[in-house]
């Protein structure tokens, strides 16, 4: 059996603290508290020497959000019982980890793409980083088909779609003071039924920039954003302060008019440097104070084994935003009846 392979350590620093202004309020509306709403890496919160699974693991006593046995991803991440046993004759020869496999012909938990298409995706991001293509490259041959093939290609469709949006910029309202307007590359949506987007176009009405999110770029402006991927060619820090600067605008659409957390417990984001794909999120404390956690490495593009760990991690993502983030988004922005979404599924799960 092959051991398991160390996880690299991501660490944010003291100098990646965000003070941000008050959050605004309906037209018309005056606050004398000033309240503040601050984005910070974990090290302001006095836990920046702990390792990235054990900062996930502190957010985990603050927010039941955080609990690896609702997402899965650590499991995900070790790469244990991931891969249906069928494909053991077709991976034989990759001396990929026995843990990989279930250890019985259960139904798998995950579906895969035929290995052509994984051999291919492999060697397009060697080619794209061997030649220094830049994130042009990356996102549209290789981060973009990654999501095309679980968002598009799934044997059962559902409502969360993804949507390539580096030209979606914050609206001013929203938009930290002093702070540029980060961007992202990619975002995963919501497409609300008839219904819904009903209710959805009546908020908008009376909200800035008569979006419901914190952008007002296209269909963003009608479907609400679950998950958010920042490409980063620079460090992680900056991608830190990048994703930071978007979470806290996002947290400014949430509580707007309301300025009180809901059943939204935090803000899931993927980083990408290079091959590694990388899972923070930011919490909103009862201060109104929103953390950024990172970072949990979901899988990887430079080998087999950790796409079909990516592969597997962004179906579990996927799965959650259905199931429980779009419910608390319904509750909380809509004022619609908390329910319990049930995620779309592939044949066998």
């Amino acid at each position: 059996m092959s051991s398991k392979r160390p996880r690299e350590q991501h660490d944010c620093d003291d100098n990646d603290v965000m003070p941000i202004d008050a959050t605004p309020l309906p037209h018309g509306t005056r606050d004398s508290s000033q309240s503040v709403l601050k984005s910070s890496c974990p090290s302001s919160s006095g836990i920046s020497r702990l390792s990235p699974r054990n900062q996930f693991r502190n957010a985990a006593l603050q927010s039941t959000g955080f609990r690896r046995a609702n997402l899965d991803l650590t499991r995900i991440q070790d790469g244990e019982d991931i891969l249906p046993r069928e494909l053991v004759p077709e991976l034989g020869l990759l001396a990929l980890p026995s843990f990989a496999f279930h250890a019985d012909d259960s139904p798998p938990r995950y579906w895969y793409p035929q290995h052509n298409i994984i051999d291919r995706l492999l060697q397009r991001a060697a080619e794209v980083e061997l030649d220094d293509e830049g994130e042009s490259s990356w996102n549209m041959d290789v981060h973009g088909p990654v999501l095309q093939w679980v968002l598009r290609d799934r044997p059962a469709s559902g409502p969360v779609e993804y949507r390539y949006c580096t030209a979606a910029r914050i609206v001013s309202d929203f938009q930290p003071h002093r702070a540029p307007s980060k961007m992202v590359d990619f975002c995963l949506i919501v497409r609300p039924d008839a219904h819904e987007q009903a209710v959805i176009d009546s908020r908008c009405k009376t909200r800035p920039s008569l979006t419901i999110n914190h952008t007002d770029w296209g269909n963003l402006s009608k479907h609400p954003i679950a998950l958010s991927i920042d490409s980063q060619e620079g460090s992680l820090n900056e991608a830190l302060v990048q994703i930071g600067t978007w979470h806290s605008s996002q947290w400014r659409s949430i509580i707007y008019g309301s300025r009180a957390r809901g059943a939204i417990e935090f803000l899931p984001a993927i980083i990408i440097l290079g091959h590694d794909w990388l899972f923070v999120a930011t919490t909103l404390d009862e201060d109104l104070q929103a953390t950024t956690y990172s970072s949990l490495r979901l899988g990887d593009t430079s080998s087999v084994f950790g796409i079909y760990k990516l592969l597997a991690a962004l179906q579990r993502l996927t799965a959650w935003c259905e199931a429980e983030y779009w419910p608390a988004f319904r509750a909380d922005m809509l004022g619609l009846a908390m329910t319990t979404a049930e995620p779309s599924r592939h044949p066998g799960s």
